[in-house]
């Protein structure tokens, strides 16, 4: 039965850069030699849906609004991924005994867009979901700044909290997950503490928030073997001689250490069998990553 990276291999999307042309083929080209290091230009592997999801990014709150000051306060959102925004809203949640004091804007870069201006009297606190207008078209990337000014003397409030929301223009879409997978097919030496590397590198740059690293090895006595992963300079073991004499790891690796870094550059397995007698190939790897 093919495993779950051989299922997914030749299925390749282009959604989340500009064409295929950023995708190279897979280098399975020539024999592995002992201590043997790859690089392969990776493949997508589709995901299953595309979907236009609207993204929330938490902005600081428990802020206290200055009275009677021009200068205000602000506060950040800073958004990780880098999608072209179709749509862009903002939930926001005041606490101050005269909105008619305040006035809130919403900007990224050059543009600056006003959500309340003095509107309100004597109204208690603002909390609504405004639609902000004039950001399509812009990439969501970076911070994004909420100002809030109250320049009447006497009633004073708070900025409890607020969350911008991104929906990405159409075709632009945050897939619900990024697969780049190879298969190499390189000999593990035996009984050689270099072992074999093979590295994927990923295109794409967007904040990992769930790494799962797909291995397909055949060897005869996996007990002998240690894999690890390794990107953006932190290493993860995934394999460490368990296993005994049992033949072939196919399995998937959940794994946190990656959480945060971006996606982009070089992720690189290396597969080492510290013992003599048995031997094996790794077949087939893959790196997914919810962005």
């Amino acid at each position: 039965m093919k495993t779950q990276v051989q299922r997914l291999i030749g299925f390749v999307v282009c959604a989340a850069v500009s064409s295929c042309a950023d995708f190279g083929g897979v280098d399975d080209s020539g024999a592995a030699g002992v201590g043997d290091d790859r690089t392969s230009a990776s493949q997508e592997l589709a995901p299953k849906r595309l979907l236009p999801t609207t993204r929330t990014y938490d902005g600081q709150g428990g802020l206290a609004i200055p009275d009677n000051n021009t200068t205000g306060i602000s506060s950040r959102a800073s958004v990780p991924d880098r999608v072209v925004v179709g749509a862009v809203s903002v939930e926001l949640n005041i606490e101050h005994t005269y909105i008619g004091d305040l006035s809130v804007t919403l900007s990224k870069g050059n543009v600056v867009r006003t959500l309340h201006n003095h509107e309100g009297g004597g109204t208690d606190n603002i909390a609504r979901t405004f639609a902000v207008t004039g950001f399509a078209g812009a990439s969501a990337l970076g911070d994004w700044t909420l100002r809030i000014v109250d320049n009447a003397a006497q009633d004073v409030g708070t900025l409890v909290s607020w969350r911008l929301k991104v929906t990405p223009a159409a075709g632009t879409a945050i897939p619900t997950e990024l697969v780049y997978g190879a298969t190499p097919g390189l000999a593990i030496p035996d009984n050689n503490l270099n072992g074999v590397s093979h590295t994927i590198n990923v295109p794409v740059k967007v904040a990992a928030r769930g790494v799962t690293i797909d291995v397909n090895i055949s060897h005869t006595y996996i007990g002998d073997l240690a894999v690890t992963v390794t990107h953006g300079g932190r290493t993860r073991t995934l394999h460490q001689h368990s296993g005994g004499a049992t033949d072939n790891i196919s399995a998937s690796y959940p794994v946190s250490d990656f959480n945060g870094l971006s996606t982009a550059g070089p992720w690189t397995i290396r597969v080492v069998d510290a013992s003599a007698q048995d031997v094996g190939t790794l077949q087939s790897w893959a790196v997914r990553t919810t962005p």
